[in-house]
């Protein structure tokens, strides 16, 4: 466990998180991580990713594994954790089994827009469409794995049982490709103050063997409900500061910070259709290592 901290200098700001919630002690994270145990089963009811098509579901101690382990990332973050929704699951699971359906050895992708197989029910499919559209999602390809040599089909169904759905979780909040390091949104998604709940799914492709392909979450009808979940907070950020195990924090993971946009506002202007377009040609951010005093500079065409 790495140890961070800071000084609060007059007018600077350098708590992450929640105001109310204090950092975590080293012995309540290592605690806490204590708590978790190894799931003996994947499904309580195995979805169908081929015709007929049913949505199945996650094994409850699974998808509680699961929860706990995204709300340790929250609680590292300062934030507040999340609830399970039975809605979202659903979401998600029937998002998942839809990815699933369309997969073979030589089309290995996520699609947030994945088209409708044509033997699968329509209200099957929008139910799908809806989880896959409204959601962070994961894929992991297995074959690779076992073809190189790694791994045999052994270790898959020990790895599938035991981590899958936690390290969806996990990687989500690395967003270490070099696709996501812009915005980082995955985790910034995952380490909102405003969300309060999520769901979870998972779905194997028909040979069972191809790839892997579950959920994190799955956002509901009442979006704004949840982005008027306000909570008091300057800013997140990853690291946060205080106390982060190390192995959450790699050195080719990017770092990354949202500001409370209630007190940091970004200057727009207005398009042709009169819309709202953010106006982020005056904003300069710099960052300082305090250990030599190096000083970086960026702004809106920074890479």
């Amino acid at each position: 466990t790495g140890s961070g901290g800071s000084v609060q200098a007059a007018g600077v700001k350098t708590h992450s998180g929640v105001s109310d919630q204090t950092d975590p002690t080293i012995e309540e994270l290592t605690a806490m991580y204590a708590q978790f145990q190894t799931p003996q089963n994947r499904y309580a009811v195995m979805p169908s990713t081929s015709a007929p098509y049913s949505a199945g579901e996650v094994d409850a101690f699974y998808q509680e594994q699961t929860m706990s382990y995204l709300n340790f990332y929250r609680y590292v973050a300062k934030l507040p954790p999340l609830e399970d929704s039975e809605e979202k699951d659903n979401l998600a699971q029937h998002g998942a089994v839809l990815l699933a359906s369309k997969k073979s050895m030589n089309n290995y992708q996520v699609e947030h827009y994945p088209s409708k197989p044509a033997n699968m029910d329509n209200d099957f499919y929008q139910l799908g469409l809806k989880g896959t559209s409204w959601s962070t999602i994961s894929g992991y390809n297995y074959r690779d794995r076992v073809n190189s040599g790694g791994w045999t089909w052994e270790q898959v169904e020990e790895h599938r049982r035991e981590v899958m759905l936690p390290m969806s979780v996990k990687f989500q909040i690395r967003d270490y490709e070099p696709g996501d390091f812009r915005d980082v949104g995955h985790r910034r998604y995952l380490l909102s103050p405003y969300l309060n709940s999520v769901g979870f799914g998972m779905a194997e492709t028909p040979d069972n063997y191809v790839g892997y392909y579950f959920f994190d979450l799955a956002v509901s009808d009442y979006v704004q409900y949840e982005l008027n979940f306000a909570q008091s907070y300057d800013f997140t950020a990853w690291p946060p500061s205080g106390n982060c195990p190390n192995d959450m924090m790699e050195k080719v993971f990017p770092w990354s910070i949202s500001l409370n946009e209630n007190l940091y506002k970004i200057p727009f202007t207005f398009n042709q259709n009169g819309q709202r377009v953010a106006d982020k040609s005056g904003i300069v951010i710099t960052v300082t290592r305090t250990s030599d005093g190096k000083v970086w500079t960026f702004d809106e065409n920074s890479p």
